[in-house]
């Protein structure tokens, strides 16, 4: 993963598109938490491209179908080594326990996220989801920078989703919680060309955080 090169985010997002049906909000709420935090654990398109993970899925569904990819003789990880503690033969069940426990709140985040244009309202549920990433860590067995990958990619992914805006100050309600990296504030730049961006340092972890505004107009 290189922090200056967005292609992972690109690609993960037009991933996310394909299978987003954006007339049913919940269903997309769920489907894109659930997608979010298989594919921070995974990071290899190739093996989300072969499990069910549109919103017509259920969760056991997706269960199965990472049992039966996990039984094969292929790579589940990118550079086939997870970044946390958690065992390929492990996953399906740590996400299935991440559906039942985590995902509920995730998806109620996402939509009072998307669904309101008071700012307070908007911080109050990027905290809630920052606060769903903390209780997933233990889930997956992860690090931080699961948690950073996890949110980034929910954002990035609604970004697909029609009538979703960014608002100025939506990072920086959680600048200390997602420390956001360099190639995602480019991914955002190619996405929204207008979007101004200034670094500065998140408590969470090393990497850089960015501050970035959609001008209005």
């Amino acid at each position: 993963y290189s922090e200056v090169d967005p292609r992972d985010q690109q690609v993960l997002q037009d991933f996310a598109a394909n299978f987003i049906d954006t007339s049913d909000e919940h269903g997309v709420s769920r489907c894109i938490g659930r997608f979010a935090a298989l594919a921070a654990l995974v990071g290899n398109p190739d093996a989300l491209g072969k499990l069910p993970l549109g919103q017509q899925s259920s969760d056991a569904d997706l269960r199965n179908g990472l049992v039966l990819y996990v039984a094969k003789d292929e790579p589940l990880f990118r550079g086939g080594q997870a970044h946390g503690g958690l065992q390929k033969v492990n996953v399906p069940d740590a996400l299935h326990k991440f559906c039942d426990q985590v995902l509920p709140d995730v998806a109620a985040s996402i939509e009072a996220w998307h669904g309101s244009s008071d700012e307070v309202e908007r911080g109050r549920a990027l905290r809630g989801l920052c606060v769903a990433a903390k209780q997933a860590r233990t889930i997956f067995i992860t690090d931080r920078y699961w948690r950073k990958r996890f949110i980034e990619l929910v954002l990035l992914s609604l970004l697909v989703v029609p009538g979703t805006h960014a608002a100025a100050l939506d990072v920086d309600h959680i600048i200390d919680e997602w420390p956001v990296a360099s190639g995602t504030s480019r991914a955002i730049q190619l996405i929204f060309p207008s979007a101004q961006v200034s670094h500065r340092k998140g408590r969470d972890c090393g990497f850089s955080s960015v501050r970035w505004a959609v001008a209005r107009g």
